[in-house]
């Protein structure tokens, strides 16, 4: 579950967005994630945020975590 930013309220799962996330480049060809991100909607009235995404920053954003995928797809 995610949390709102301006309130800290846990939110309800709503649906989810594509991402694209660029990664180093596999024989010569640029790689690109496409990964689905929940979105979630607040339930305090007061909440500045209705609708918010899950916070990626700490996941794919990372080089050494994008790293690890390119990896992977070489061991196929």
């Amino acid at each position: 579950m995610g949390r709102a930013r301006g309130c800290g309220a846990v939110g309800v799962y709503r649906d989810s967005v594509e991402r694209r996330v660029s990664d180093m480049p596999v024989v010569g060809h640029p790689l690109q994630l496409r990964v689905r991100v929940p979105r979630y909607q607040c339930e305090d009235d007061g909440c500045a945020r209705e609708v918010f995404v899950h916070d990626s920053s700490r996941g794919l954003d990372h080089p050494a975590v994008r790293g690890r995928y390119v990896a992977a797809l070489g061991d196929r």
